[in-house]
């Protein structure tokens, strides 16, 4: 069995509470992971706008401590997001900007992983 339907719905009650703590965790490295992980839940149970505004948060964190890395998964992740809800062009740019700056790390998996990810939102008709 794939999933546990009990354990969804608890994380799904507690993502009021785990936003509201990461919005307001310290501009850290810390800080900035939990914002990411955040957002990706609050994204997969639908609340694409408190996804985005952890997201953005994470990225402008990792901007100001020189997380390259950090930025790459946030840029990605984000894209996606944009994609999926209805932003086809910045999604795309997003996720664009994030395999330029896997390619200067020279992570050659999450390039191809990244590469993979771009191909598909191009093949479903990003006008980007």
């Amino acid at each position: 069995m794939y999933g546990n339907p009990a354990l969804a719905a608890i994380a799904q009650a507690a993502l009021p509470d785990l936003a509201h703590a990461a919005a307001a965790a310290p501009a850290n490295a810390e800080g900035s992971n939990l914002r990411f992980h955040a957002a990706f839940l609050l994204r997969h149970f639908g609340d694409l706008d408190g996804a985005m505004k952890l997201y953005q948060q994470a990225l402008e964190i990792d901007e100001s401590l020189g997380d390259l890395q950090g930025m790459a998964f946030t840029l990605v992740m984000m894209g996606q997001a944009l994609f999926a809800g209805g932003q086809p062009a910045a999604g795309l740019q997003a996720v664009r900007r994030g395999l330029e700056i896997f390619r200067r790390l020279n992570m050659p998996r999450e390039v191809a992983q990244t590469e993979a990810i771009l191909a598909q939102m191009e093949a479903m008709g990003g006008d980007g």
